[in-house]
């Protein structure tokens, strides 16, 4: 017997939802799947939470610190794609 997938659907992503051809959910796929995303988010959140809670044990140098590492992450990361797009 050849070595064939034992669920072939789930390799060639005929089942997959998203891979209907709905170009909302492709984009809605592609984002989740992004780092520059998940980084943005994490920032955000940490922002968001900063400014309803103070009391937090994150001062506020430390907060903009994590801040501008997560900035240098997204671009580097924007770079990074660009570069691998353009070869």
């Amino acid at each position: 017997m050849p070595n064939q997938p034992i669920y072939p659907e789930i390799v060639t992503g005929e089942t997959d939802p998203l891979n209907q051809g709905d170009p909302n959910l492709k984009k809605l796929k592609n984002l989740l799947a992004s780092r520059k995303f998940w980084a943005a988010l994490i920032g955000l959140i940490l922002l968001v939470i900063k400014a309803f809670k103070p009391d937090i044990p994150v001062t506020e140098e430390q907060a903009t610190s994590i801040v501008y590492i997560l900035m240098a992450y997204i671009l580097g990361t924007a770079i990074e794609d660009n570069g691998r797009s353009a070869s």
